[in-house]
């Protein structure tokens, strides 16, 4: 039997790459309901309490969740909204991917600047919109 982590690791990092590359188009992603969506939330919100205790302790733990569970929330309503619940699924793996990275770079260099985690995040939520924009497309493209 193989370890799962190693069919898991590859397919989490070809999405996070293609996500970040803007060359997604949500195909492949968790669907709307299942058990990987509230698994994936619940590591989204517990790794950005990870980066925040870590990264940006001036921000506050609670204060950052907080926002950080808006957003979701906020993002959730935009893609219910838009009817593109993948793009939903590939800003979650997206934050994944940017905290992650942020974590791993903060075990590599002694501090990450705070303007360069503005950037990681803006980057995220570009391709967030962008993902949003092909998954419409290629949603109008199947559908007529």
């Amino acid at each position: 039997m193989s370890n799962p982590s190693m069919r898991v690791l590859p397919a989490f990092a070809w999405h996070v790459s293609h996500l970040l590359s803007f060359r997604h188009d949500g195909r492949g992603l968790p669907r709307p309901g299942s058990s990987v969506l509230v698994l994936m939330v619940g590591l989204k919100l517990a790794l950005t309490c990870l980066v925040i205790s870590l990264l940006m302790p001036e921000v506050g733990l609670f204060s950052g969740f907080v926002k950080s569970l808006l957003a979701v929330v906020a993002l959730y309503a935009c893609a219910t909204v838009s009817r593109q619940f993948y793009a939903f699924s590939g800003y979650l793996l997206l934050w994944l991917g940017v905290d992650v990275g942020l974590l791993g770079l903060n075990l590599v260099v002694d501090h990450v600047p705070e303007a360069f985690i503005t950037t990681c995040y803006a980057w995220g939520l570009s391709a967030f919109i962008v993902l949003l924009i092909r998954a419409a497309s290629y949603n109008d493209k199947n559908t007529s």
